[in-house]
C-alpha cells in the first residue's frame, strides 16, 4: 500500500513518500498518511508543487465528508481555485486526470482564496463541455455553481459563470440573481452579494436557484437541451467566445458540475468548513 513497504508512524522529518507522493521538507504524520482517501492521492500525484500538510487534511477531510453525505459520485468537475499554489488550482479534485481549466487574460489568484475578475477581459476557461464531458450532468439532471468570496465591486450586471449555448448561467442583476440550467428561462430574482450559488435542473421541468445551501427559487420549464459549447467562469460562452462587456469582478474559491441530486446544503456546509481549516 505504501511505498518501499511502509510509512513510519509519527513525524517523518525531510523527504517522506506515499505511493510516490513527495512532500519536501514538510512534516507527513503516518496516521494521517494512512488515513489518506485514494481520491485525494489522485489529485495530490498531480499537484506540483505539493500542497501543505495543512492544506492536505483539510483536503481529506472535505472529501471524505463528500463521499458520506453521498454527493462525490455526483459530481463531473470540482476544482478548488482557493488552493495552495496556482498550478494546482487548475486540477479539479473529481476526475483530476480531465483537461485542466485555461486562465484567460491572467485573472487575478491569490493563496488560498482563489480567481478573481477585473470586470474587463479576465476569466477562466473550465474545457468542460456538458454534452461532450457531462456523465452526471444531463438534461434533465444537472447542476453548476461557484462559492464567492466577495460581492461586486461595480453593482452592474455581472455573469457568475455560463455557457450560453445550452443554457446554463448565474447572472447578477445588481442587487439580484438569475439562473438558468439547460433552459432559455430563468429562475431567481433573490438578492445576493457573495457565497455559494447553484443553478439546479432535477427533471424535464424543474428548476432552482440556490444561495448558501438553500432553494431561494424555483420554477417549470422544460428543458431544451444540453450545451455543445464549453462553461466559463467570470463571463459566459458564446459560441467559443466570451460575452462581450459582461465580465465579473468577484473571487471564486470554488467551481462544480455534475448531477441535480447533489446536496446543495450538505456541499455548502463542507466546502466552509474546508475553507476554515486550511
Amino acid at each position: 500500500m505504501f511505498s518501499n513497504g511502509h510509512i513510519r508512524s509519527g513525524l517523518l522529518n525531510g523527504m517522506a513518500s506515499l505511493n510516490g507522493l513527495k512532500f519536501g521538507t514538510a512534516q507527513l504524520d503516518g496516521a494521517l498518511a494512512r488515513r489518506l482517501d485514494n481520491d485525494a492521492r489522485k489529485y495530490l500525484a498531480l499537484c506540483n508543487p505539493k500542497p501543505s500538510i495543512k492544506w492536505t487534511k483539510a483536503l481529506n477531510t472535505f472529501i471524505v465528508n463528500l463521499k458520506q453525505q453521498g454527493n462525490w459520485a455526483q459530481f463531473d468537475r470540482l476544482w478548488i481555485f482557493a488552493a495552495d499554489y496556482r498550478q494546482n488550482a487548475r486540477i479539479s479534485i473529481v476526475n483530476p486526470e480531465t483537461v485542466q481549466i485555461t486562465e484567460v487574460n491572467n485573472p487575478a489568484w491569490t493563496k488560498n482564496k482563489g480567481y478573481a475578475g477585473n470586470g474587463a477581459g479576465a476569466f477562466i476557461n473550465t474545457n468542460f463541455t456538458a454534452s461532450l464531458n457531462g456523465v452526471n450532468f444531463t438534461q434533465n439532471s444537472a447542476s453548476m455553481g461557484v462559492y464567492c468570496n466577495s460581492a461586486s465591486l461595480t453593482g452592474s450586471v455581472e455573469v457568475d459563470f455560463g455557457s450560453q449555448n445550452g443554457t446554463i448561467m448565474t447572472q447578477y442583476w445588481a442587487p439580484t440573481l438569475t439562473c438558468y440550467v439547460n433552459s432559455g428561462s430563468p429562475v431567481g430574482g433573490q438578492p445576493y452579494t457573495k457565497g455559494m450559488v447553484a443553478s439546479v435542473r432535477t427533471s424535464s421541468s424543474a428548476m432552482s436557484a440556490w444561495i448558501n445551501g438553500i432553494q431561494v427559487s424555483s420554477g417549470s420549464y422544460a428543458s431544451t437541451g444540453i450545451s455543445t459549447s464549453p462553461t466559463y467562469i467570470m463571463t459566459q460562452d458564446l459560441s467559443n467566445a466570451p460575452q462581450s462587456g459582461v465580465y465579473s469582478t468577484r473571487q471564486y474559491a470554488m467551481f462544480f458540475c455534475g448531477g441535480g441530486g447533489i446536496s446543495q446544503h450538505l456541499l455548502y456546509n463542507s466546502f466552509k468548513n474546508f475553507l476554515n481549516n486550511i
